[in-house]
């Protein structure tokens, strides 16, 4: 894969967002919450980005 990247998530509401592509690290962060949408019994994480890309 080109780049990877992972979410690291807090008990607070908070998210980062980390990608490492060609020894560059990239971070981007925000809120989430949890929802549900009517007919679906799974939940989603909803993310709201505030910085970064």
């Amino acid at each position: 894969m080109a780049w990877q990247e992972y979410y690291m998530f807090s008990p607070a509401g908070t998210f980062v967002k980390s990608r490492a592509r060609d020894e560059i690290i990239t971070e981007a962060n925000g809120t989430f919450e949890v929802v549900e949408f009517e007919n679906d019994s799974e939940q989603y994480l909803l993310l709201s980005f505030e910085s970064g890309e």
